[in-house]
């Protein structure tokens, strides 16, 4: 694998195309066209179809890639499924539209096969932690609010529902480059899971280990509260002691948010975001339980109609739920065989990732999606192992000169 990665500067050029392709909050509504995330990929496409990253870049994918092509291609044919049976003409930028994210999966996998891994998650996870971490110090300093997104896309970020502490006053929540904190925690999140997993090599990735999960917990979202004590409690290599530690210093924080957004909140009247939850899964419920090719194709995802009374994102529920409602119980069945390959060919970190993409809300036709996908599936659970032993032999050896 490490015969394959390239010289730093074009590593750092695919790095930079990386993560503009999770920029997708940046959405042009004149155009509707998410401007930053498209042109990265355009360009990464571009460069590694002329041969920029060299000759092989675009001819060679794995079983992985396979399997996340294979996953488009079922909700593709759902979709037709669905078409058929309710009679309805599907819309030609859905189509291409999965034929794009099959693309981009073949870019994603073989983008990451040029590049230092670790390295790349390392980056992406300093770089919005500390747009995030401007926007925090900004406002606990100079008492101002800082909004990336609203000069170019003309809607202001989300930062509504912080709540009141003591000595601080009213605390706001942030969400850094995208549009909400929830869409920061979830776009996050994965990365942290994939990241822990060299939590034990050195210092510097557990500083930017804390730095990112710590900033999903602050942004206060209960995405983000539910996956940062996930990730902390099923990570391997942290020690119990850390746990607790982790633990006494993030909970009161989390604990008075979720008091506030769901007790206090519930008795002032307000809402909590639980109804259009409720409503999404008895909407749901009765859709897929109406007839037996509702439950086998779902509502289909080649068209805008969902075929049931929703109010709010569709996809705010999870996307277990989501695909179970547009791809019907044989795309959610491919969804658990996935998650299940990962248990078995992967490690823990993978694991514990890829069930945090599915309980997300996380976009499915999303550019960056594919790319999330195949980081989780990229690494062999034996090429792990060997890196880890790997880098730690290096870091031995280190010391021991050191001290001689």
């Amino acid at each position: 694998m490490s015969s394959s990665i390239l010289h730093k500067n074009k590593q750092r050029i695919i790095v930079a195309l990386l993560i503009g392709i999770s920029l997708d909050s940046f959405y042009l509504y004149e155009i509707s066209i998410h401007i930053i995330s498209v042109v990265s990929f355009s360009v990464l496409s571009f460069l590694s179809f002329f041969g920029y990253f060299g000759k092989s870049h675009l001819r060679s994918y794995g079983s992985a890639d396979n399997i996340i092509i294979l996953f488009y291609l079922l909700l593709l044919f759902l979709g037709f499924a669905s078409l058929i049976f309710f009679q309805a003409y599907p819309l030609p930028k859905k189509i291409i539209a999965f034929g794009v994210l099959i693309i981009a999966t073949i870019i994603a996998s073989n983008s990451y096969k040029k590049i230092d891994f670790k390295s790349y998650l390392s980056a992406y996870l300093i770089f919005h932690s500390f747009f995030f971490y401007i926007q925090l110090f900004a406002f606990l300093i100079l008492g101002i609010s800082i909004d990336y997104l609203v000069q170019i896309t003309g809607e202001a970020q989300r930062h509504s529902g912080g709540l009141t502490l003591p000595l601080i006053g009213f605390f706001e929540r942030f969400s850094g480059l995208f549009n909400e904190p929830g869409g920061y925690a979830v776009h996050l999140a994965p990365f942290i899971a994939l990241f822990s997993r060299y939590y034990h090599l050195s210092k510097k990735y557990r500083v930017v280990f804390y730095i990112s999960i710590l900033s999903i917990i602050i942004s206060l979202s209960v995405y983000g509260i539910v996956f940062a004590f996930f990730i902390i409690f099923f990570n391997s290599y942290i020690s119990k002691s850390k746990k607790i530690i982790f633990s006494l210093c993030s909970m009161p924080l989390a604990l008075t948010f979720l008091y506030e957004r769901f007790i206090l909140k519930a008795q002032g009247g307000h809402s909590t975001g639980i109804s259009f939850r409720e409503n999404f899964i008895m909407e749901s419920y009765s859709f897929l339980t109406q007839n037996l090719e509702s439950f086998l194709f779902g509502a289909g995802l080649l068209r805008n109609d969902a075929r049931a009374d929703f109010y709010g994102a569709f996809n705010d529920v999870g996307l277990f739920f989501y695909i179970l409602h547009f791809s019907g119980i044989i795309g959610l069945l491919f969804v658990l065989f996935l998650i299940f390959y990962v248990f078995l060919k992967k490690d823990r970190s993978s694991s514990i990732a890829i069930i945090i993409v599915f309980a997300s809300k996380l976009s499915l036709l999303s550019l960056h999606f594919p790319f999330i996908l195949s980081a989780i599936l990229f690494m062999e659970k034996d090429n792990i192992v060997i890196l880890s032993k790997k880098l730690t032999l290096n870091k031995s050896r280190l010391s021991s000169k050191l001290k001689l």
